[in-house]
């Protein structure tokens, strides 16, 4: 029996259909890790893939992977091989980490790259999937989501939902994974 992926389709928002989730998020298999960094807010970024060039903030161009995975409202962790550590979002008292400033972690994070994708992984959690990625120097990067709640400004309108990871890919389309145990995979042109 054969099968294929699509990786240029759509597909709308489901609770279900999880053996498609896992089939597309690990159309990142065979990509190299170009560069992990922090974006806004409190969001880490790996960067896989193909480096390309594209626009950023104040009209400057900026390098991107051609894959960009991105936490949004997720925890993650990132055991780094080469380094002999693990990189942790959240409290780090409450996981018995050692606290680190921006800087560190920015420069840790800047010696991350170089690896490949060797595995992907989608596990059903609480709070929705949970992903890991397996890199072939033994690094593991892992995102798991976080209670809604959590995402959420303690004052103001309810803002649109943040999903609890997004993966970006040269077809024009992106895996919107979460809130909750929901994905979509959509034009990344024209997001919902």
């Amino acid at each position: 029996m054969y099968g294929v992926v699509d990786f240029r389709g759509t597909q709308p928002a489901t609770t279900g259909g999880y053996p498609g989730l896992l089939a597309l998020a690990r159309q990142v298999v065979g990509e190299r890790l170009l560069f992990a960094r922090r974006g806004y807010p409190d969001e880490l970024r790996l960067h896989l893939g193909t480096a390309v060039q594209g626009p950023g903030p104040k009209g400057r161009t900026v390098a991107r992977g051609s894959y960009v995975l991105g936490t949004a409202a997720s925890d993650w962790t990132f055991k780094v091989a080469r380094l002999g550590l693990t990189l942790d979002s959240g409290d780090p008292s409450a996981r018995g980490a050692a606290p680190l400033d921006e800087a560190r972690l920015d420069e840790l994070l800047g010696s991350a790259g170089g690896a490949t994708v060797a595995g992907v992984e989608v596990d059903a959690h609480p709070f929705g999937y949970a992903l890991s990625l397996a890199f072939s120097d033994g690094s593991v990067f892992r995102v798991v989501p976080t209670p809604e709640e959590a995402a959420r400004p303690a004052d103001g309108p309810d803002p649109a939902p943040v999903p609890d990871w997004e993966l970006f890919t040269p077809y024009g389309r992106y895996l919107r994974v979460g809130p909750g145990p929901t994905w979509a995979y959509l034009p990344s042109d024209r997001p919902e």
